[in-house]
């Protein structure tokens, strides 16, 4: 996902990553751009509107192969490189929730967690459960590498109480690039720093223990 005015989205150069501009779709718009005129018309009114890649099908057994090889290469980390919600309508409020219509993001903002666990180990069998969980909790905590991340990622004495409890048979995720927004099922609380933020599957906005990583 980048700006549709980015320099390798011009429409005379595309075809040198296999794309066309049918592959392209913007966010918080029906469908894919229809075609050459369409992708220019929208790179000079609004080049910095975000657009969707579609790069590999995930329906094509051939192309998905590559997602596969990538998610299972060992030590490989999950990790969501979430899009900020955009506001398409009215001034953004990043406390409200439910989140209002209107409200757009990439789905991998909402689903990559439960995309892994339902696609990659209960659907596919790809990966265990036990190093699924590792791979999107201690292998990001040792890629960023500062001190604090010493305390992330692991369930022992001396480091943070941030915990998940999910149901392994119903986890999953509901973000689409139609309705990119949509939470995941199946996980019932989220603890940061011992406290609730997510308590029976429902979010609890006034719960903000969260604090910034820096890297002292």
């Amino acid at each position: 996902m980048t700006g549709v005015g980015a320099a390798f989205l011009a429409p005379e150069i595309l075809h040198r990553r296999g794309l066309t501009p049918h592959s392209l779709g913007l966010l918080g718009a029906e469908g894919r751009l229809a075609d050459e005129a369409a992708l220019r018309e929208v790179r000079r009114r609004d080049p910095g509107a975000a657009v969707f890649v579609h790069l590999l099908d995930e329906h094509d057994p051939a192309q998905f192969a590559f997602i596969e090889r990538a998610l299972t290469f060992p030590d490989a980390a999950v990790a969501t490189d979430a899009v900020p919600l955009l506001w398409r309508s009215g001034a953004a409020d990043p406390t409200a929730w439910p989140l209002p219509e209107g409200v757009v993001s990439h789905p991998r903002t909402a689903g990559t967690y439960g995309r892994v666990l339902r696609v990659l180990v209960r659907e596919k069998g790809l990966l265990s459960l036990a190093e699924a969980v590792r791979r999107c909790t201690l292998v990001p905590a040792d890629v960023v590498g500062v001190p604090a991340m010493r305390r992330k990622g692991r369930v022992q004495p001396g480091c943070d109480a941030d915990l998940t409890v999910f149901d392994p048979s119903t986890v999953a995720d509901r973000a689409t690039y139609e309705s990119t927004i949509l939470p995941s099922a199946g996980f019932a609380h989220v603890v940061v720093g011992g406290q609730f933020v997510v308590r029976d599957g429902e979010l609890l906005p006034e719960s903000l223990p969260g604090r910034p990583v820096t890297a002292l």
